[in-house]
């Protein structure tokens, strides 16, 4: 898959650590962002890269209505740093024990999309690390990419390559 980038940054790889530094907001959850074509990407900055991207089985398309599995989001809630003192936004702990709020959190995240799920998951228990949220999260699903009509978001650096910069 070719998508093109813009920004106004000089680099020759792109770097997980910047995920989440995007001027112009995250659509489709942390990532970095890609035109389907090159005159989207002029939009975002005054330098373009095109860029091949390797997508992990298919690219997942935003709004489908596919729910992730209880699971899959007990798996990311454990693999984030820090879950249990975020599960205490959830539940009380200490009364109700850890086992009984991680139940009640992981029905409450149950029947989201996966979007919904990089989203909202990504902003409770990953607030400061976008980039293991998402290496997680395609580590548990398979799924690297997430697009919409005209761009696509990518969910690690290690997927994209630069072919060419204008």
């Amino acid at each position: 898959m070719i998508g093109y980038h813009g920004t106004n940054a000089d680099f020759s790889r792109f770097d997980d650590k910047f995920m989440g530094s995007a001027e112009n907001g995250e659509v489709l959850g942390s990532g970095f962002y890609f035109g389907v074509e090159r005159d989207i990407a002029n939009h975002f900055g005054n330098r373009v890269l095109k860029c091949k991207i390797r997508v992990l089985g298919e690219a997942f398309r935003y709004d489908s209505d596919n729910e992730v599995s209880e699971e899959v989001i007990r798996y990311l809630i454990l693999r984030a740093p820090g879950y249990r003192e975020t599960l205490t936004d959830f539940g009380d702990v200490d009364s109700d024990g850890l086992e009984s709020v991680m139940m009640e959190t992981v029905d409450r995240f149950f029947g989201l999309t996966h979007y919904q799920i990089a989203c909202k998951l990504s902003n409770d228990f990953y607030k400061d690390n976008p980039a293991e949220f998402n290496r997680n999260f395609v580590d548990l699903t398979g799924i690297n990419v997430i697009w919409d009509q005209h761009f696509f978001c990518v969910l690690g650096a290690r997927f994209i390559e630069i072919e060419e910069a204008y």
